[in-house]
């Protein structure tokens, strides 16, 4: 019986893979150009996010952050000061789901030097490199959504200014 409720399972799950992969909202397919961003987690994001244009404030990159909970939380009280840590207050969908295409991008090209830069020179735990890496994918996420163009790694790295 548990074979049995697998194969339902396995052939559910394909059946929605199918139907994801078929759904194609307004910007899936220039999501689909940042590395680490596959059509489920472009669906998922786009689906949390909705229209860009909520973001589209002078800081909107620091309101997408703050809407995923990638923004940072500080606790001071008085003399003390504690670590800064990640708020989670946002979307938790949005955050998992920025999460997981970071796990992928900090091996390509585009992001692996940020990675290795936080995890190797800074000495940094791979759990903070990590967050690192999805911050960046914010920023990606943000700029091909606003500007409706492919990814481009130069203006990410800040060498070409995006029109």
């Amino acid at each position: 019986m548990t074979l049995q409720e697998l194969d339902l399972l396995e052939q559910q799950i394909a059946v929605y893979d199918r139907e994801i992969a078929a759904a194609n909202p307004p910007g899936k397919e220039l999501l689909l150009t940042i590395p680490g961003i596959g059509p489920v987690l472009a669906a998922v994001i786009l689906a949390e996010i909705g229209d860009i244009r909520r973001f589209r404030a002078a800081n909107g990159v620091h309101r997408l952050l703050a809407f995923a909970g990638l923004d940072p939380r500080i606790r001071e009280s008085g003399q003390w000061s504690g670590k800064p840590r990640m708020s989670k207050r946002g979307s938790a969908p949005l955050r998992t789901a920025l999460w997981r295409a970071a796990f992928v991008a900090s091996r390509h090209p585009a992001f692996q030097p940020l990675f290795h830069h936080h995890r190797t020179i800074m000495k940094q735990h791979p759990k903070i490199a990590l967050s690192h890496v999805a911050r960046k994918l914010v920023q990606a996420v943000y700029g091909v959504l606003k500007y409706q163009t492919h990814f481009d790694q130069d203006a990410l790295q800040g060498r070409r200014k995006v029109a």
